[in-house]
């Protein structure tokens, strides 16, 4: 057996095992159980009411607590599983992230047209292969459909297309 991905995409071999826990069964539990426990206390600041008149907090409450019980039966489920942890494809992931941090900058500041071409230059760069045509006639459509759009619902939609 070696480290080298499989055609999945995983790598052969075996699961790191932390106190006979599966690892990735245990993180990926552990962040369930710890997103389900902080939406169980961000609820406590509001009413739960009761069964009958049920307040704001009730269901988030609820969602937090079966969340979080759902963390702890990954967990347990884990001891069993023989599950690997896959290689993280990193380049699309830092391609995708640039984009939508490069999208957020650039809004406000340059307006849309230029937000959506650092968008959509920057994810072209998840692909294995830059393909610029592909990416500018994506682009291209995209400023036309959102363009298309800021006329169509004018004084609805506020959305500044060039930079004032």
């Amino acid at each position: 057996m070696t480290d080298e991905p499989d055609a999945m995409g995983e790598p052969d071999g075996k699961p790191v095992r932390i106190a006979g826990f599966n690892v990735v069964e245990l993180v990926g539990g552990g962040v369930l159980s710890a997103v389900g426990i902080a939406a169980a206390i961000a609820s406590a600041n509001y009413g739960l009411g009761t069964l009958r008149q049920v307040g704001p907090g009730m269901f988030p409450m609820c969602l937090g607590i079966v969340l979080a019980l759902m963390g702890v039966a990954v967990i347990f489920d884990g001891r069993r599983s023989m599950s690997v942890a896959p290689r993280a494809p990193w380049r699309p992931i830092l391609a995708i992230c640039a984009g939508l941090a490069a999208f957020g900058l650039l809004v406000e500041r340059m307006g849309a047209i230029a937000a959506i071409v650092g968008l959509v230059v920057l994810v072209g760069f998840a692909e294995p292969k830059f393909r610029p045509k592909t990416l500018a006639g994506i682009a291209l459509a995209a400023i036309a459909f959102m363009s298309v759009l800021a006329w169509a619902f004018y004084g609805a939609v506020n959305i500044q297309l060039l930079p004032e």
